[in-house]
């Protein structure tokens, strides 16, 4: 049982930490996206 919750908790770990990894690329797309979309509407 015990060992069920510590497989769990570093799982939601590494799921955390790969989070953390992909969000400065999104908010770069996302940057992007709108410095796009500013660029076409004017």
């Amino acid at each position: 049982m015990y060992k069920r919750v510590e497989d769990s908790t570093v799982e939601s770990t590494q799921f955390i930490s790969r989070v953390n990894s992909l969000l400065p690329r999104l908010e770069g797309l996302i940057l992007i996206g709108v410095g796009l979309y500013v660029l076409l509407k004017h």
